[in-house]
């Protein structure tokens, strides 16, 4: 089954500095309803962060994405994610970056009672579920820097950012993906390339 990485990347960045890198940031160009119907997207990898206002947000890395927040997680998934996708996806949900953590345990505890759609539920750095319910996952998807390693320890792949962008990668490598078994995610970056 399919897994679209970074969901909601197709979104622009929020601060202007950030625009200009869009094609090292983006993984995905299409709507959640389009990665859904023409990507096949059976598992949403949705990532967010909660501001200093206490709003909830979508990201990738430290790039805010769009322009919807909301200060109730649920709700911020049920009106951006949920009613494009509907009910036949599955959503990874990461808390991407901040020190609001207990904010994000609390929402959780909510949304495991009130989201069946919500299978997997995990804090970046470092990596840690909360609770998973998916299947097992494989990344096909381009990442030359890691997060679970100091930066300084990786510059040698730095030159892969550079030279190598995720909608180059995955261009290149769509033939190299097969989907073996039914009960795999594959999470992909620009699922409806294919």
């Amino acid at each position: 089954m399919t897994g679209s990485h970074n969901t909601m990347t197709f979104l622009k960045a929020r601060r202007w500095w950030a625009r200009p890198f869009t094609r090292y940031w983006r993984c995905q160009e299409h709507n959640v309803a389009r990665q859904v119907r023409q990507g096949k997207a059976r598992l949403l990898d949705i990532r967010v962060r909660q501001d200093k206002a206490g709003k909830w947000r979508f990201c990738h890395g430290f790039i805010d994405l769009g322009k919807m927040c909301s200060s109730s997680l649920p709700e911020l998934l049920n009106d951006h994610v949920i009613a494009q996708a509907g009910n036949r996806v599955k959503i990874r949900l990461v808390f991407e970056r901040g020190s609001s953590k207990e904010a994000f345990y609390t929402a959780i505890h909510e949304i495991a009672k009130t989201m069946p759609q919500v299978v997997r539920a995990a804090i970046k750095s470092p990596w840690t579920d909360l609770f998973n319910y998916e299947w097992r996952s494989v990344d096909c998807y381009f990442k030359p820097i890691v997060t679970d390693k100091p930066l300084w320890k990786q510059l040698r792949k730095l030159w892969a950012v550079l030279v190598t962008t995720p909608r180059e990668y995955a261009l290149s490598h769509r033939d190299d993906i097969t989907e073996h078994e039914h009960a795999t995610i594959y999470f992909r970056d620009f699922i409806t390339l294919d």
